[in-house]
């Protein structure tokens, strides 16, 4: 293990170009650092290394972190792909999306255990961040991906997220439309009011930011019951 992890994948072109013959010498013979030591396969990412990746959005190398990386690292890896996005301004919440799916496809091919893995703290901590992608319109798309993840995984996400009962309102006053779709499909009452009586319903929050292609989801969705609830 060497600190220097981040800064050699950083400055090594061949690294950045070419993860999965990369990934095949590490494991294989190793390579020769700048410092001159042997490094064969390196399983622990320092978190910095991870965030330099996330920022450059380096996709195929964070697909190989969350396959062959440390166990240890999968519930922080997934929550810093999920709270940060690459630095470069033209690429946006689209970089950010690839970097998603690229840590998904490499959790894929590990075919871990993810209900043991992410539990607890770990757990909460990467729903809270999920959960701040319902109020932003820019970037509700992440918290679409990681939910379609979740059925795929037996819902492993969806209690904790729905404990958040101001999520379908923070949806709906940034007027995150596919955000609204998407939990309401998957059990999540956005008819509600999600405090006393004086709090506003997802509606009526709409309504009064002007959001217009969600009022009219809302007044389509009055044509049918509402969904059958799951925890």
């Amino acid at each position: 293990r060497f600190a220097s992890l981040g800064a050699w994948i950083m400055t090594t072109p061949s690294l950045l170009s070419d993860p999965t013959s990369s990934l095949a010498e590490l494991t294989s013979t190793g390579v020769v650092l700048p410092s001159g030591k042997q490094a064969t396969l390196l399983l622990t990412v320092p978190r910095d290394c991870i965030r330099d990746l996330i920022r450059e959005g380096q996709a195929d190398w964070l697909a190989v972190i969350a396959e062959v990386g440390d166990e240890k690292l999968l519930p922080e890896l997934m929550r810093l792909v999920t709270a940060e996005a690459p630095s470069a301004p033209a690429d946006g919440s689209s970089g950010q999306e690839r970097n998603v799916q690229a840590v998904m496809s490499g959790l894929q091919r590990r075919n871990a255990d993810m209900k043991a893995i992410l539990q607890g703290d770990h757990l909460t901590s990467f729903v809270q961040e999920l959960q701040d992608h319902a109020g932003n319109c820019a970037t509700g798309n992440i918290l679409v991906l990681w939910m379609e993840w979740s059925s795929e995984h037996g819902r492993l996400l969806h209690s904790e997220l729905f404990k958040d009962k101001t999520l379908a309102v923070r949806a709906a006053c940034a007027g995150n439309l596919e955000v609204l779709k998407i939990i309401d499909s998957d059990g999540f009452n956005v008819r509600s009011k999600p405090g006393g009586c004086c709090s506003p319903t997802p509606e009526a929050m709409a309504r009064r930011k002007g959001h217009q292609d969600c009022i009219a989801w809302f007044d389509d969705l009055k044509q049918y019951p509402p969904p059958l609830q799951f925890s």
